[in-house]
Parts: structure tokens; C-alpha cells; sequence
């Protein structure tokens, strides 16, 4: 099933342009396997191993590639339990594509059921939707990024105390509500 992802990152991010800069990219730092295994992060469900192209990370502009992502389907009953991962690269405008195609939206697996949405990028703290979403098979798609979707919040943890910040200008811009950290 697509997912449609759209997050941003605060190192990266440029309050002037509301992009995120690629200079990983640029200075052709992106590595073409996903990174998150090789450092120890558990996969399920076929997840991991993903690569992309030079192609992919040959592109400019809004939809340049800035790094790698990792998103993860867990348990509603308990969600330290992890049943579904798989990598995507994150592009400037916050879209998390494909690392395939760089393109298409990151597709996790038909598995029905309700799940919560975790994002996680190495350098960030993670981000988990604060309930779960109900993944059917006629139902293809979930735009996180959409007003519909109040329960996800992309903020980092300065923004929470100063309330300010580039999270904190986007968080005018996005109808959402609180997201639990994950700490794990």
C-alpha cells in the first residue's frame, strides 16, 4: 500500500525558501543502500536493502534528494512492536518518495489492520502518529501531510519549548496536532 509521507527536517531546512537543502546530495554524500540496517536498525516484513540510482540522486531542484528516511508500520495494540519497515529518500519540498524511482510514494505492503505511523531519519528524533491508522486493501492511500490527518506532528523538541523556529512557523501552515516522540 503508497504512503504518502511529507515531513521536514530542521538541520536542513531553509526558512527562507521552506525547503530543505540537499548538501549531502550535492557533495554526493547519499549513499545509494538505505543506511539504517548497516547501523543496526531491525527490518520486518521485508524491509531493508533498499538502493536507489544515480539517476534518482542525479536530480535538482524542489524534488533534489536531501537524505534517507525510514518509516515504520507497529503494532496498535503495542507499539513497541515493529511490523513493517522500508526506506524512502526524503526531497527537498519534504516529500518522502521511492528510493526506486525517486518518485513514486514509498510502498510498505498490503497488510490490513491499524497501524502507527512511525518516521525516522538518523540525525532526528523519530516521530510516531498519536493513534493508529486503519491500513485496508481498497483503501491505497494515506496522506499524512493532509488537514484529515491532525494526529501527526513534525516538530523538533526546541520548537515545543520556544515555540518558534522552522518547525514552529510550519506548524501555522499544517492543521496538526501533538505527536508522541519515539525514544526507542
Amino acid at each position: 500500500m503508497p504512503l504518502a509521507v511529507k515531513l521536514h527536517l530542521e538541520g536542513p531546512y531553509d526558512t527562507g525558501t521552506l525547503l530543505m537543502r540537499d548538501d549531502l546530495r550535492a557533495a554526493g554524500t547519499v549513499p545509494s543502500i538505505e543506511p539504517y540496517t548497516a547501523l543496526g536498525y531491525p527490518n520486518a516484513a521485508s524491509g531493508g536493502a533498499e538502493t536507489t540510482t544515480a539517476g534518482v540522486l542525479a536530480v535538482s531542484g524542489t524534488d533534489a534528494i536531501v537524505d534517507w528516511v525510514r518509516i515504520e508500520l507497529r503494532s496498535s495494540t503495542d507499539p513497541t512492536v515493529l511490523v513493517a519497515t522500508r526506506h524512502g529518500l526524503v526531497q527537498r519540498d519534504g516529500d518522502v518518495v521511492s528510493a526506486a524511482d525517486g518518485v513514486s510514494n514509498v510502498t510498505i505492503g498490503n497488510i490490513p489492520g491499524s497501524y502507527y505511523v512511525v518516521v525516522r531519519h538518523r540525525n532526528h528524533l523519530g516521530a510516531m502518529t498519536a493513534t493508529a491508522l486503519a491500513f485496508e486493501l481498497d483503501r491505497h492511500l494515506h496522506r499524512l501531510s493532509e488537514p484529515s490527518y491532525t494526529n501527526l506532528r513534525h516538530r523538533c523538541p526546541q520548537d515545543h519549548r520556544r515555540g518558534n523556529g522552522p518547525m514552529g512557523r510550519r506548524r501555522e501552515l499544517e492543521r496538526t496536532t501533538e505527536i508522541r516522540r519515539q525514544w526507542q
